[in-house]
C-alpha cells in the first residue's frame, strides 16, 4: 500500500506576523510603527500611526525591550470654512471656490492661473508651484488655517492639510493651568455651569462657573462687621457701604480682598428733583451732583465795592438764583490789567459777604483758580459778585466764573 506524505503546515508557515518599522496598507489607509510622533507633513489624513521607542530596532532586539513611550496616533484633517479665498499674481485676483479640502488642488488648477499650479505629494501634502503670488481668506479661512500667504519669489511651497494628534494610553492627560494632574477615562464635573471651546493645538478649554466656592477668604480689613467668609458663593461685606472690592488669587492660598475707597454713585431727590449724586471726600462727604452749574460775571472797569455785571444787567441788585441746594465748588477769574493795584473778588449770598474767592492783582493778563471753595447755597438764594480792594485804583476788563454743584 502506497503512503501519502501527512502535510505538517508547522514545517512550512509561521503562526506569527512579525513587522518592527514596515506599514500595513488597506487601500488609502496606511498604518505603521514609529519611534516617535510624525511630522505634519507625514502622511495621508486618516492614517494611524503606533509610536512606541522600539520601533526602529531589529525583531530579536525589540523582543528584549519594554517599550517605554506608547501611544496611538492618528492624523486629523485640518478644519477649515467652506467658501472662496484669493491668489492675486500682481495682475489678476483670482477667487477659488472649495467646499472642502478635497477642491483646493483642482479648484486652483481650475483657475488657470498662467505660470502656477497645485499638486498633491507624499499622500497628504499640497504643493503650490509657480510664479510669485498672494493668497488670502475670503469667505473661506482656508488660507490662514494652512498658514499659507502666497509665494514671495516664486518656486514652490508645500502646504499640510491635517495635523497628528496622539492619544496616551490610559485616557485623557488633565492639567491644571499646564500642571499634570492625572490621565483618567472619566471627567465628571459637579456643580455649576461648564462650557467647553476649541482652545487649539489639540487642547480643550473648560470654563466652569457657579456653583459652589472652595476659597476660603482671610480677615477683610476695614470691615467693621463680620470679617472672615468661606465655602460661599456670595461674599457680604457688613460695615462697608458700596466701594470697590478687588479680589486676588494665589494657588494653594487664600484670596486676598481690598476694598477701594468708598464714593458710590446714586441717585438722590433734591428739592423734588432727582439728581445723580457722589460723596465728595474733600468736602467733609458732602453728597454733590456730578453735574455743575457754571455762573459768569464781567466787569470793563472795578473800583473798590464795585458789583461785577450778569451779561448786560446794570443793576447792581442783579443776581444769579439758585435752582436747587447747592455747595459753591470752585472759582476762575482773568483780569487783562490790575495796574497798580489788586482786588479780591467777593460772593455774596443773599446780601451777606462770604469772604474771596480769589484774587486778581501783578499787572496784565492775570489769572486766579480756586479748587477748594466749599459754600453752601440754599433753592432760591440770591448770589452776586462784588470787588474788595484797598486804594481808589481800579482794574480793567475783568471776567469771573463760579461753579455751583447741588447737594442732597
Amino acid at each position: 500500500m502506497t503512503h501519502q506524505p501527512v502535510f505538517d503546515p508547522t514545517k512550512l508557515f509561521s503562526y506569527t506576523v512579525r513587522t518592527t518599522k514596515e506599514g500595513v496598507q488597506h487601500g488609502p489607509l496606511r498604518v505603521f510603527r514609529a519611534m516617535a510622533t510624525p511630522a505634519d507633513s507625514f502622511g495621508r489624513n486618516g492614517d494611524v500611526a503606533i509610536v512606541d521607542d522600539t520601533a526602529e530596532e531589529d525583531r530579536r532586539q525589540a523582543i528584549d525591550r519594554v517599550p517605554e513611550t506608547v501611544q496611538y496616533c492618528q492624523k486629523i484633517p485640518l478644519v477649515i470654512t467652506p467658501g472662496t479665498f484669493t491668489i492675486d499674481d500682481g495682475t489678476t485676483v483670482f477667487t477659488i471656490t472649495i467646499s472642502g479640502l478635497d477642491d483646493v488642488i483642482d479648484q486652483i488648477n481650475l483657475a488657470n492661473i498662467p505660470g502656477f499650479r497645485a499638486f498633491l505629494r507624499d499622500r497628504g501634502q499640497i504643493v503650490l508651484h509657480g510664479i510669485p503670488v498672494t493668497i488670502a481668506d475670503g469667505t473661506s479661512d482656508w488660507p490662514s488655517v494652512s498658514g499659507v500667504a502666497g509665494l514671495t519669489a516664486g518656486g514652490e511651497i508645500p502646504v499640510n492639510t491635517g495635523a497628528w494628534f496622539c492619544f496616551a494610553t490610559g485616557g485623557v492627560a488633565v492639567e491644571d493651568e499646564g500642571t499634570l494632574v492625572g490621565q483618567f477615562s472619566t471627567l465628571n464635573f459637579i456643580g455649576g455651569s461648564v462650557v467647553a471651546s476649541d482652545g487649539g493645538a489639540g487642547t480643550v478649554d473648560i470654563t466652569i462657573s457657579g456653583g459652589t466656592l472652595t476659597d476660603a477668604y482671610d480677615a477683610i480689613t476695614a470691615d467693621s462687621g463680620s470679617s472672615a467668609a468661606s465655602g460661599s458663593s456670595t461674599l457680604s461685606i457688613i460695615g462697608a457701604s458700596g466701594g470697590i472690592i478687588e479680589t486676588t488669587a494665589a494657588d494653594g492660598a487664600p484670596d486676598s480682598l481690598t476694598i477701594g475707597t468708598v464714593n458710590d454713585l446714586e441717585f438722590t431727590t433734591i428739592n423734588g428733583q432727582v439728581v445723580l449724586t457722589y460723596e465728595d471726600p474733600t468736602r467733609a462727604s458732602k453728597r454733590l451732583s456730578m453735574a455743575e452749574q457754571p455762573m459768569m460775571w464781567s466787569e470793563n472797569k472795578l473800583n473798590h465795592n464795585d458789583w461785577l455785571r450778569i451779561a448786560d444787567a446794570n443793576d447792581a441788585d442783579s443776581s444769579y438764583i439758585a435752582d436747587l441746594d447747592g455747595t459753591v465748588v470752585m472759582a476762575t477769574g482773568h483780569c487783562e490789567n490790575t495796574g497798580a493795584d489788586a482786588k479780591d473778588i467777593h460772593l455774596y449770598i443773599n446780601g451777606v459777604d462770604n469772604g474771596s474767592v480769589g484774587t486778581l492783582s501783578g499787572g496784565t493778563n492775570v489769572t486766579f483758580i480756586t479748587t477748594t471753595l466749599n459754600l453752601d447755597v440754599s433753592q432760591g438764594d440770591r448770589l452776586r459778585l462784588r470787588a474788595v480792594g484797598a486804594g481808589t485804583g481800579d482794574i480793567q476788563d475783568t471776567v469771573v466764573k463760579v461753579t455751583l454743584k447741588w447737594r442732597g
